[in-house]
């Protein structure tokens, strides 16, 4: 009997040292949030099935894992490891479920498919609150969120091997060859088209009868805007705030202008660079003209970022000419009519 008791004690101990050596050797993977818990997969070296239990019962009792709902694990060991007894050798498998029935059995079949011997694979799940079994809370989509992170987890450990490999390799050589620096090569690009020109979109397309004409203006802002100067902008934002948007939208519905508001319009036009199609002799055409510039969405922006210096000595002549006599007060006393 006492050489019986000393065999059990030294199988306990045996066991119990076996834990603390895979123990050492977990690593955990990423954590997946899902709607009602959260899973985390686990994997360590095994080389004896007896220590499983007690693994669990520490797992279980770790501060980490305190308030996990549920474990569900793996494992495969063979038993003959030797390579002289590699013809003879079989492999031993166990699974666990906890409260996630099947989940042990999914979690082997990833072991089976990436061919693991000596590894024990864990998976926990987290639940909001209390503890219900996991096909209650996911359906069948549980195996599918187990098996993906048990996945993941190999394939960044194989990964990070693979990739520790490779710099091990580049650090150390072969003793008869060097790594060297790629020497420069110069390759020729003379056989390709040469690039188009930038074509700026305008807002009639090349068959539409105004295309010819000076209405065919750019779709964006125009080419004499400013790039950046930001002073400008503020001085042009301080004479903006006396042009108020219930003015614009009053003179977008103008049925027959005053003179003198063409003639302010076309100065305008001009120092924006749009001429006066040829085409505009009457009032009517000359004002619809004027009132599609007015009704443009970026009317008020373009005036903002518009800068006097890009206008040249002969447009600001003529602008000058056409607002001759005029005073801002008179202009804002004329009526809709």
């Amino acid at each position: 009997q006492q050489q019986q008791q000393q065999q059990q004690q030294q199988q306990q101990l045996a066991t119990r040292n076996e834990m603390m050596e895979v123990l050492r050797t977990l690593t955990s993977g990423d954590k997946r949030t899902v709607h009602g818990g959260v899973f985390q997969a686990h994997i360590c070296a095994l080389s004896q099935t007896e220590a499983v239990q007690e693994i669990m019962e520490a797992l279980k009792v770790a501060q980490a894992f305190s308030s996990v709902a549920s474990w569900s694990y793996a494992y495969r060991v063979s038993k003959n490891a030797l390579p002289e007894q590699a013809a003879a050798q079989s492999t031993v498998e166990g699974t666990g479920d906890g409260f996630d029935e099947g989940c042990g059995t999914k979690i082997l079949g990833v072991l089976r498919r990436f061919a693991l011997h000596g590894i024990l694979l864990l998976v926990c799940r987290w639940q909001s609150y209390g503890v219900s079994p996991g096909l209650e809370l996911f359906g069948t989509e549980l195996y599918g969120i187990v098996t993906e992170r048990a996945k993941a987890l190999i394939s960044s450990l194989q990964q990070a091997i693979n990739t520790g490999a490779s710099q091990l390799r580049a650090e150390n050589p072969p003793g008869q060859h060097t790594l060297s620096a790629p020497a420069p090569r110069n390759f020729d690009f003379t056989f390709l088209p040469p690039l188009p020109e930038p074509h700026v979109p305008l807002k009639y397309g090349p068959n539409h009868f105004l295309s010819r004409t000076a209405m065919n203006r750019p779709a964006n802002l125009p080419h004499r805007l400013s790039v950046g100067d930001v002073n400008l902008w503020m001085a042009n934002d301080e004479i903006l705030r006396n042009l108020p948007e219930s003015e614009l939208w009053a003179l977008r519905f103008f049925r027959q202008p005053d003179d003198r508001v063409e003639r302010v319009l076309r100065a305008v036009a001009l120092l924006r660079g749009h001429e006066m199609s040829s085409l505009a002799t009457t009032p009517a055409a000359r004002w619809g003209q004027h009132r599609d510039a007015v009704k443009s969405r970026t009317f008020r922006t373009e005036l903002l970022l518009f800068d006097a210096r890009t206008v040249s000595p002969e447009v600001a002549e003529r602008a000058l000419v056409l607002t001759e006599g005029l005073h801002g007060s008179d202009i804002q006393r004329i009526s809709v009519g």
